[in-house]
């Protein structure tokens, strides 16, 4: 039996209440001095054709490129978050070194989706030489050049962020020092996605290749969820590398949404978030994993169900398992790893989408359906109009289905009015 109850469900009546403050989720694909550029890609993965061109220093890569090496090169990142690129913008870093003599450099973001992949191109014009590092930024949404994969993604930025480059432009010499790239937050974040297994984009499984699988034959694909069936046998895991960097706090939420099958004894299953805190050079710098449990007392066998878990409420932590020292004990996500993780009763479960998302405050007052700060009339005949159309708004308990207890519910809420 579980001890501690991982299970948290939102009120419906909370979208009325007003939005918290939340601190910047930002992806920072190159920071001068913080980790060797060059091993930072996974196996296999070389910087293009301007590998002989680029030294990784301490204050940044010196790309010293002539027309001869026109090209590219970056850095795999697995798969990073679903985001939205109309709430980013792209900072770049750069100082034009004495002997450039090119306008602009090209950052080539590649969106990875099911069974495909497309390539976004940002031109960012050059300081001139002597100028110093300047930041220039760019918005993610608008973008110079698009490029089709090998198999064309769904044309949508919905980056499912696989690699990122730097690349030359023109027929010019381009000799500078870059010392960021980040996509930097300058709007607001509702929901970071982790995981989306249905049609379309979907960054866990890439062309159904595993990048984590202790029980493969547990698992297969519906055409909207990932669905595990797996006997009374020992723990397991199925899950994907990820990278995403989010801030400390409890300003977010973990959601996971999914549903029983018929045949699940299990009580509950875990996602298990891996949080690399540095470069595992000392303890406070390693990985560490943050277990999460979802109880099946909140789902049910017709409809998936969104669970939200707060950050802090884990039911287990521990070092990570291919790390030489601990993390900091804080789960501040510098996240490259998730994983769904069975138990040892039969697991019988549908999962379709594993994500961040903003933490929604109860409300001041649920019975003030319209949000004008007072409890009246109106806002009973505005409940009792959204019951009768069985809209969303009147899901008072938050439990995805509306039924006579929401009914009951915001009557007992109307009844007592709004506190003093």
């Amino acid at each position: 039996m579980m001890t501690k109850c991982a299970l948290q469900t939102a009120l419906a009546a909370a979208a009325f209440a007003a939005a918290p403050a939340v601190a910047q989720v930002n992806f920072t694909l190159y920071q001068a001095g913080t980790s060797d550029f060059f091993t930072a890609s996974p196996a296999g993965f070389t910087w293009g054709s301007l590998t002989d061109h680029v030294t990784d220093t301490a204050s940044g890569l010196v790309i010293n490129a002539d027309t001869a090496a026109q090209g590219g090169g970056g850095v795999g990142r697995n798969a990073s978050a679903n985001l939205d690129a109309a709430v980013y913008e792209i900072q770049l870093t750069v100082e034009a070194l004495p002997g450039n003599t090119a306008a602009s450099v090209n950052v080539a973001l590649n969106d990875s989706d099911a069974g495909g992949s497309e390539e976004y191109i940002y031109s960012l014009a050059l300081p001139a030489v002597g100028a110093g590092p300047t930041t220039i930024t760019a918005p993610a949404s608008v973008y110079s050049e698009l490029r089709p994969g090998g198999t064309p993604g769904d044309g949508i930025q919905n980056f499912g962020l696989a690699q990122w480059q730097i690349q030359s432009a023109g027929e010019a010499v381009l000799n500078v020092r870059v010392s960021r790239v980040e996509l930097v937050q300058v709007g607001e974040v509702e929901e970071i996605l982790l995981a989306d297994y249905g049609a379309g984009y979907s960054l866990t499984f890439d062309g159904g290749s595993l990048a984590l699988a202790s029980f493969p034959d547990a698992y297969t694909f519906t055409d909207d969820a990932i669905r595990i069936v797996q006997p009374n046998t020992d723990f397991g895991n199925v899950g994907t590398n990820i990278a995403l960097d989010l801030p400390a706090g409890q300003e977010w939420e973990l959601l996971v949404s999914a549903r029983a099958l018929p045949e699940n004894t299990a009580e509950f299953f875990n996602v298990v978030l891996v949080d690399n805190d540095g470069d595992d050079s000392d303890e406070g710098l390693g990985d560490e994993e943050w277990f999460y449990a979802v109880g099946f007392g909140g789902l049910n066998t017709e409809t998936f169900t969104e669970v939200r878990i707060a950050l802090d409420d884990t039911i287990f932590r521990q070092q990570g398992y291919n790390s030489f020292f601990d993390g900091d004990e804080v789960p501040n996500y510098g996240l490259r790893q998730l994983q769904i993780q069975t138990g040892n009763n039969t697991l019988a479960v549908e999962v379709d989408r594993i994500a961040f998302v903003r933490v929604q405050d109860e409300p001041s007052c649920p019975a003030d359906f319209d949000g004008n700060e007072t409890v009246n009339v109106n806002d009973l005949l505005g409940f009792l109009g959204a019951f009768r159309n069985q809209d969303a708004s009147a899901d008072f308990d938050g439990n995805s289905a509306i039924n006579v207890n929401d009914l009951l519910g915001f009557l007992g809420a109307f009844r007592n009015g709004c506190p003093e």
